[in-house]
């Protein structure tokens, strides 16, 4: 991860939430759930795996969507099995470029809305995509991670270079 774009990605979450919204700081529900997301991309970006264990429900669920090839795609069930799918997809990626363009959070839901330039490890190639996440919350743990991208860049990124 680039520490300077995803330092900016995080510090931007709270004031977008704000943003346009005069009643946001009535909202503690909905602050409470983007501070934990604040919390959950700070603890990837530092490696802190136990932070983000934390974060998760037991019965935490993840769906990435992408159509066959794509390489971050995949659902996984539980807090071992997001664990170990969350970490097979951050170690196929270097120097993560994370672009804020939206959130919004209503009651136990949070939308991220980004784009972001980054490379494959394997490869080297680089790529560009937008993406949303959907965060589900209960009791202040996340249940459900959904997720899409562009998944097309990706791909292509993934592909080594012919010789």
């Amino acid at each position: 991860m680039n520490p300077e774009f995803v330092g900016r990605f995080i510090n931007e979450l709270r004031p977008a939430f704000a943003e346009g919204d005069s009643q946001a700081a009535a909202k503690d529900l909905e602050s409470e759930n983007v501070l934990r997301i604040q919390e959950m991309y700070q603890a990837i970006q530092s490696a802190d795996y136990a932070a983000f264990s934390n974060a998760l429900a037991d019965d935490v669920e993840l769906e990435l969507i992408g159509p066959p090839g794509s390489p971050m795609a995949g659902h996984w069930h539980g807090r071992d099995d997001v664990m170990a799918g969350a970490a097979r997809n951050y170690g196929r990626l270097e120097d993560q470029r994370p672009e804020l363009v939206a959130l919004v959070a209503q009651g136990n839901q949070v939308s991220v809305i980004g784009r972001e330039k980054g490379r494959i490890r394997a490869t080297g190639r680089e790529y560009e995509v937008p993406w949303v996440h959907l965060f589900t919350f209960r009791d202040g743990k996340v249940v459900r991670i959904y997720g899409f991208s562009d998944s097309h860049p990706l791909i292509q990124a993934s592909v080594p270079h012919d010789g």
